[in-house]
């Protein structure tokens, strides 16, 4: 079994349970942008996944910008995506991309005319992880450290 088809073969385990997705593309590269039909495909087809962030990254690099802000919008209206441009080496709105997904899943999952079709999903039945819990406030935090962004 070569590369592509043990990648194929684990697919489906990786989407397991997927509420919400980033789809990410460059702002400075098209063809990435492009690329964002095939994800939202592969997304569709593999999960029940209602709540996708179109992300347009790099917004950084405005002066090389081959994808309009608009384009983006566009595109996730015409889609039913959530739309946001972010600049992970600056640390532009990188939680809040985050952030704004899970907001939309916790609103989902904890509406009392949703609760019974996600406690009938298998995934839900998993018991939940103990370790690693985010806890969203709307208190604002600690600057971001310019170290952390991406060397990209």
């Amino acid at each position: 079994m070569d590369v592509q088809e043990r990648f194929k073969a684990i697919m489906p385990k990786f989407y397991a349970g997927t509420h919400g997705a980033l789809v990410v593309y460059s702002i400075t590269d098209r063809a990435s942008f492009e690329a964002v039909t095939d994800w939202l495909d592969e997304l569709r087809r593999q999960t029940d996944c209602k709540f996708i962030m179109l992300v347009g990254n790099k917004n950084d690099l405005e002066a090389i910008r081959a994808v309009s802000k608009s384009e983006g919008q566009e595109f996730a209206s015409k889609n039913d995506l959530l739309f946001m441009e972010t600049s992970a080496k600056m640390s532009t709105n990188v939680e809040e991309a985050f952030a704004a997904v899970i907001k939309e899943i916790f609103e989902d999952t904890t509406n009392p005319a949703n609760r019974r079709k996600f406690e009938d999903n298998e995934e839900a039945k998993q018991p939940m992880p103990t370790s690693n819990t985010v806890v969203l406030t709307n208190e604002p935090g600690p600057a971001p450290d310019a170290r952390r962004g991406c060397p990209c």
